[in-house]
């Protein structure tokens, strides 16, 4: 199975085969878990990668081969985060402050940083349009356009996105000096 192309392996799962869709899904799995681990952290992010993987597995049916798979399954991972991200907020919310400290933004920069690190950085810095569309672009190397079909909107649109996202990201020092250590 791991010797089909993913083109071939996408026909087979759309047509039913669970095989398929786990080779396609181990194969996406390491970015789809650092995406979600930058959006929800380590402990959140292998339940919504799973939930992620479901979901596709049930709407694949439905998936137009001629797109790019990568961004659609972020785009989904995206939409589970945010839920779960919802979710938490208002589960934080029932908590008293004092018990539901974590470390800040800062602290966190003052730890050593890799690049699961900035992308947890931006995360928190950035809409959850603006980092999805930042990390779409850099993760999966997509253009402008690609970026566009993937996320849904107008080309303008996703230039606009990326022009803030990287304007925010530029603007917090916090950040940049993560990013030049």
């Amino acid at each position: 199975m791991t010797d089909l192309t993913e083109e071939e392996l996408l026909c087979h799962a759309q047509r039913g085969s669970s095989e398929c869709f786990g080779v396609l899904a181990e194969r996406y799995r390491p970015a789809l878990l650092r995406f979600l681990s930058a959006r929800l952290g380590a402990a959140d992010a292998e339940d919504a990668l799973q939930e992620t993987l479901l979901r596709a597995f049930h709407k694949i049916g439905t998936f137009d081969a001629a797109r790019a798979l990568g961004p659609w399954l972020a785009g989904i991972a995206a939409n589970q985060a945010a839920t779960l991200g919802r979710r938490r907020k208002e589960s934080a919310a029932e908590v008293p402050e004092a018990v539901s400290r974590h470390a800040s933004p800062a602290e966190a920069a003052q730890q050593s940083i890799d690049g699961d690190e900035l992308w947890a950085m931006a995360s928190a810095l950035l809409p959850d349009r603006q980092y999805q569309a930042i990390f779409l672009r850099y993760t999966q190397d997509l253009s402008v356009k690609e970026l566009a079909v993937a996320m849904g909107i107008r080309p303008l649109h996703a230039r606009v996105l990326l022009f803030r996202a990287r304007r925010k990201l530029l603007a917090d020092r916090r950040f940049m000096g993560a990013l030049q250590t």
